[in-house]
């Protein structure tokens, strides 16, 4: 059976990533050609699927199996976030008061989502067999172009997240490919329009850090902010009082830690 497999094109692709122990790192990436929606990748895929089907047909009681397996697990199932069921939370949290509820929602396995939200009093549930959309009900809070990103509530007036430029979104098929440069966190405030989100934290110096915030769980009093860079697991950290700045660009940050020499929580 080896030798009938079908053969695979070797091209001569080499991405290029920055590590932060040994600098640039170039792996071989021979099978790209087939991340492409071409006709050779269609042809391959094809002779695949033949060549698998012809190996399966062989099990006589391959049949009976699938018809088990189809009565156990055969019934209806709904994807409340889209029709065509190629949507998936990507992240979810609720606001200090429990008032509203704000979640991500990714389509077509892409890594960027759009974040919602929607009041604790209208969750999203089918109801003797009626059809709802997480739309129903919701607030008119839509934020795009998010990627990576928590959803940290200073209380139920709004929220923390991180995001990217529109030119890193992706296209029509979903897909975004290429670095991660020039993450920001911004801050949202619950009923408003993303075009009035602030801009809290931004290093232009820096356009390959990444940030993931977090309000101090207690108290409330205090923003935390985890910065991240390449594929290093070390960190810095950032802190800000809540109460005594004005959420902006003119945030005092306080350099918990500042150097990437491990990884602090």
């Amino acid at each position: 059976m080896p030798d009938r497999y079908p053969t695979a094109r070797r091209s001569d692709q080499v991405n290029v990533y920055k590590s932060e122990e040994k600098g640039k790192v170039c792996v071989p990436d021979p099978y790209n050609w087939l991340e492409e929606n071409s006709e050779e990748t269609d042809e391959w895929t094809t002779a695949q699927q033949t060549f698998t089907r012809v190996y399966l047909d062989q099990n006589l009681e391959r049949k009976e199996l699938e018809d088990t397996i189809r009565n156990s697990m055969d019934y209806a199932k709904s994807n409340l976030l889209s029709k065509d069921g190629t949507s998936a939370l990507t992240g979810t949290a609720f606001s200090r008061s429990g008032e509203y509820f704000a979640y991500g929602i990714s389509h077509a396995g892409s890594d960027f989502s759009t974040i919602y939200v929607r009041p604790t009093s209208s969750p999203v549930a089918a109801i003797d067999g009626k059809e709802v959309s997480h739309d129903d009900d919701r607030l008119v809070d839509e934020i795009k172009f998010v990627k990576f990103s928590g959803i940290a509530w200073t209380d139920s007036t709004g929220f923390f997240y991180q995001r990217f430029s529109v030119d890193h979104a992706p296209g029509t098929t979903g897909i975004q490919t290429g670095s991660e440069q020039g993450a920001m966190l911004y801050y949202h405030r619950v009923g408003t329009l993303q075009s009035e989100d602030v801009l809290a934290f931004k290093d232009e110096s820096n356009p390959s850090w990444v940030y993931s915030a977090e309000v101090t769980p207690v108290d409330g009093k205090y923003v935390i902010v985890t910065i991240a860079k390449d594929t290093s697991w070390r960190n810095l950290i950032r802190i800000a009082y809540l109460e005594k700045e004005t959420i902006g660009q003119s945030m005092q940050w306080d350099k918990l830690i500042d150097s990437f020499d491990g990884k602090y929580q």
